[in-house]
């Protein structure tokens, strides 16, 4: 299906945000937004309604429009439909996991020190995201993977802000090289333990975040 002018609006705005070019509390102009995107104003307003309709951008009464702040209690919900969907795609993982899944895993956690050692959180980000979905890929759930990512849009923002704090993005790697040995051995106690508090971490650091980035929190 051919892509329209509303669909590239919205994609490329959803991206922004996610990625934190259009940081949290940031003003957009439709008539602006359009011009910098090559594209009319009725697709760009329309791309905005879908955006706000999922909660990444507020429209105020006077027709200002605002890049929503992470909202606490979003990232608690949203981090307990990422943990509840993957701990149980991820006991079924542990049933298909195959050699080369472990080989991509251990690929991923070398390009993720490559990202951290360039400074590049953005990259390292996108390759969590990755060593994650590896999991729901192997065990034929990847389009929940897609429910996760679709409907995290707190979370994902505060995980990506949380690699600016001290230790985080050393932690993830760790975790994540803890997780691939006791896949590598077989301890599938200790793995699905690790996972665990893997995903939870995110919740000790909003405390971290909001004082790194007191303006993009509510």
């Amino acid at each position: 299906m051919r892509e329209t002018a509303q669909d590239k609006a919205y994609s490329i705005l959803k991206e922004r945000i996610l990625s934190l070019s259009l940081a949290p509390g940031t003003v957009i102009s439709t008539r602006e937004t359009a011009i910098s995107l090559a594209l009319g104003i009725t697709p760009t307003r329309e791309a905005l309604i879908r955006l706000e309709r999922e909660g990444l951008i507020e429209i105020k009464p006077q027709k200002e429009i605002q890049v929503t702040r992470i909202k606490r209690g979003r990232v608690a919900t949203e981090r307990f439909l990422r943990e509840t969907l993957e701990s149980g795609v991820f006991d079924i993982f542990l049933d298909k996991k195959s050699t080369a899944d472990l080989i991509e895993l251990d690929s991923i956690i070398a390009r993720q020190a490559e990202a951290m050692a360039e400074g590049d959180n953005q990259k390292l980000f996108d390759l969590d995201n990755l060593f994650h979905s590896i999991f729901f890929s192997s065990a034929s759930m990847l389009s929940l993977f897609k429910v996760i990512e679709e409907n995290s849009p707190n979370y994902s923002r505060l995980r990506l802000l949380s690699l600016n704090a001290e230790g985080i993005a050393e932690g993830v790697i760790t975790d994540h090289i803890n997780i691939l040995r006791a896949l590598e051995t077989d301890d599938v106690s200790s793995a699905r333990s690790l996972l665990k508090n893997h995903l939870v971490k995110c919740d000790s650091t909003y405390g971290i975040i909001t004082e790194l980035f007191p303006a993009f929190l509510e």
